[in-house]
């Protein structure tokens, strides 16, 4: 699964880097059309794959998973868990990767010349392999926005612990959404939702 979402959002990427590049050249070479519903079509398809995967590692309580471990709980109802999907930064940033897929095709299918809608697609197909780079793994210096972002979907607990202690001064690389380590899946979720769970008990 690990795997599978790493290769998700490495397809979102690349397909939401070439579609900038071919929506841009689509206005003036009808070509380049089919490249850019390619490029559409890839990215949105690994955008898909991947806030799936998400909603699975969180809803089937797979605490393995770094994001899951950090942000779902066996105490939380359906409906919140759901909800975590959003609350870590990752997550965040692959719903809003969803939604401006949405807007994309729905521009996409508007009654509008292609001029207009491959420079909007061009411009949204940017941002969106922005998004994406974050998701990866790439983190911003702290000296250039004094902030660290970024963490890789798909990392594993033990992984994004051992990258915490170890690199880059804490600001690991790599380290979120999808990370693995901690043989705790069963405990159900982070330090604090575990006792509160005893105590619950």
């Amino acid at each position: 699964m690990q795997v599978v979402g790493l290769l998700s959002i490495s397809a979102a990427w690349v397909g939401a880097l070439w579609g900038s590049y071919a929506f841009w050249q689509s206005r003036k070479a009808p070509p380049w059309q089919k490249a850019a519903y390619g490029a559409w079509l890839l990215h949105s398809v690994g955008v898909l794959l991947a806030i799936g995967l998400l909603f699975y590692a969180l809803l089937a309580h797979r605490f393995e998973f770094h994001y899951a471990w950090t942000h779902g709980s066996k105490l939380l109802p359906t409906a919140y868990t759901l909800a975590a999907v959003w609350e870590g930064q990752e997550g965040s940033f692959l719903l809003w990767l969803f939604w401006q897929v949405v807007l994309g095709w729905v521009l996409l299918f508007l009654r509008r010349p292609w001029e207009e809608k491959a420079f909007l697609l061009a411009g949204l197909s940017v941002w969106n392999a922005f998004l994406a780079t974050f998701l990866l793994g790439v983190t911003v210096p702290r000296w250039v926005l004094g902030i660290g972002a970024g963490g890789a979907a798909f990392l594993l607990t033990g992984g994004s612990m051992a990258l915490a202690h170890g690199g880059n001064g804490g600001h690991s690389a790599i380290g979120g959404l999808f990370a693995r380590g901690m043989a705790n899946r069963a405990g159900g979720g982070s330090h604090g939702r575990r006792s509160l769970a005893t105590m619950a008990g």
